[in-house]
């Protein structure tokens, strides 16, 4: 890209702008096929965002650091063909691309006046939703690692906020050089050379701590979705790691069911284990797992105040014609009742019980501190044989959110939250139980009368709606 009469350098149309996103040209510079092919892709991109796409981009900021994009919105407006494939297959290359031209676009538009390439502002980043087919957990493996994917699960764990380093200034002990070392995906390694190689031949590095340039990051874990038809015999779910960084952190909680789209990348397990991915065990032992870097995070989350207010999106066309075909029978309650478990005959007062508990009370205005809980709990008591097992069972797979376990194998910790303490540092994280993964649907617990003390754990959870938990 040579540097037109009357475009400043220093801008995001200047060479400032590609080295924030790709960095340094290499030895070949602007003469190397992978330079003229990205700057190809840019400038078209570019220019869609300039004329028909500038929809995507009319909502961002000055100091906005990310923008959403439709993913199939984008993939079918866009003028390059082979688009989805290059954001499926090679995200490394094209995010940037994508972040580059739509900074280009946002800055000939007047948008980008203050926000220079080398500030300290963070980059803008595209941040992509609405990807439909959803990848399974027990469907990545090696294959998968550099692709750009969207899964699926309930969030389990949610660890404290970090800060990671980015880049670092060192010092050569030699020459007194200083020179930028950026670290890719917060791996930290040492220069092996001094830039002014073969001039200078030190090997032996200062860093200077003070110049660090840090980025907030979380690592959370979600566990696959499971349900009766699709269950492994034999085989507990499957968990994932998930790292959060910039403005996506604190985006979800324990217990919400979230959509991630991210890179799936590999990280060495021991480097995992400990803090900064330094350990000397990391280098000898060639033990890799997967974990996803999240571009983007959507969570069903909801607070109280919007709590039992569906929206658009919750409701399609199959299910408002549902509504009208129910809404016309004379004996709606007693056809809802029949539906839950009608495998079971009979027992229309104990199905009547569930699809009240199921449907729960009108929420009360939130005007004074006193919580009003409107929901119900509902006890089965009889005889063994009666399929009290069986009608849980079913509740759960009607309910949208559903979690059962059984009473006699369960602890506190296991249907509250535990607190687990992070290997390598001395940071705690919560580890929802299952009232928490419950949360706004419904928690069957069965063998309710084989629980020991656990019932405790129960009382705060049942009157305030609420789990404490207190640290010291």
């Amino acid at each position: 890209m040579g540097e037109d009469a009357g475009i400043d350098s220093a801008s995001w149309r200047g060479m400032d702008g590609w080295i924030a996103y790709f960095g340094d040209l290499g030895p070949e510079g602007e003469e190397s096929a992978e330079f003229i092919a990205k700057q190809v892709v840019v400038d078209r991109l570019q220019t869609f965002f300039l004329e028909p796409g500038w929809r995507f981009l009319k909502d961002i900021e000055e100091y906005d650091r990310s923008f959403h994009l439709d993913f199939n919105d984008f993939v079918s407006e866009s003028p390059m063909r082979s688009i989805e494939k290059a954001i499926v297959d090679s995200p490394e290359d094209s995010l940037p691309c994508i972040a580059l031209a739509a900074a280009r676009a946002l800055e000939s538009q007047g948008v980008f006046c203050e926000r220079k390439p080398q500030s300290p502002i963070e980059l803008l980043v595209p941040r992509f939703t609405g990807i439909s087919n959803l990848t399974g957990m027990k469907d990545l493996n090696s294959a998968s690692i550099g692709k750009f994917l969207s899964v699926q699960g309930h969030v389990v764990r949610v660890g404290n906020v970090r800060q990671q380093v980015k880049s670092l200034v060192f010092s050569c002990c030699k020459c007194g050089k200083e020179f930028t070392q950026g670290f890719k995906d917060f791996k930290y390694a040492s220069p092996m050379e001094c830039p002014n190689a073969p001039t200078c031949r030190g090997h032996f590095f200062r860093p200077m701590t003070s110049s660090a340039v840090t980025c907030d990051w979380q690592g959370i874990r979600i566990q696959e979705n499971l349900r009766d038809d699709v269950r492994e015999v034999g085989r507990m779910p499957r968990t994932l790691d998930i790292e959060l960084v910039s403005d996506l952190i604190d985006s979800c909680n324990p217990g919400d069911t979230v959509t991630i789209c991210g890179v799936s990348k590999a990280l060495n397990v021991e480097a995992g284990n400990n803090a900064g991915g330094r350990a000397s065990k990391a280098k000898t032992h060639s033990l890799f797992k997967l974990y996803i870097d999240a571009n983007s995070v959507a969570s069903s989350g909801r607070s109280r105040k919007r709590r039992r207010k569906a929206t658009d999106d919750d409701i399609t066309d199959e299910d408002l014609t549902a509504f009208e075909e129910i809404s016309g029978d004379l004996n709606t309650f007693e056809l809802l009742a029949h539906s839950i478990c009608p495998s079971i005959y009979g027992h229309e007062l104990v199905k009547a019980g569930i699809l009240l508990t199921l449907l729960g009370g009108s929420q009360k205005p939130e005007t004074t501190e006193v919580c009003v809980r409107p929901d119900i709990h509902c006890l089965i008591v009889g005889d063994p044989g009666l399929g009290k097992s069986q009608l849980l069972k079913a509740t759960t797979n009607v309910a949208p959110r559903g979690i059962y376990v059984c009473g006699n194998t369960s602890t506190t910790a296991g249907l509250t939250v535990t607190m687990v303490k992070e290997s390598g540092s001395n940071d705690y994280f919560l580890e929802a139980g299952a009232l928490v993964l419950g949360d706004e649907g419904i928690c069957c617990i069965d063998e309710f009368d084989k629980m020991g003390s656990e019932h405790q754990a129960l009382l705060e959870a049942m009157e305030q709606q609420t789990v404490s938990i207190a640290k010291v």
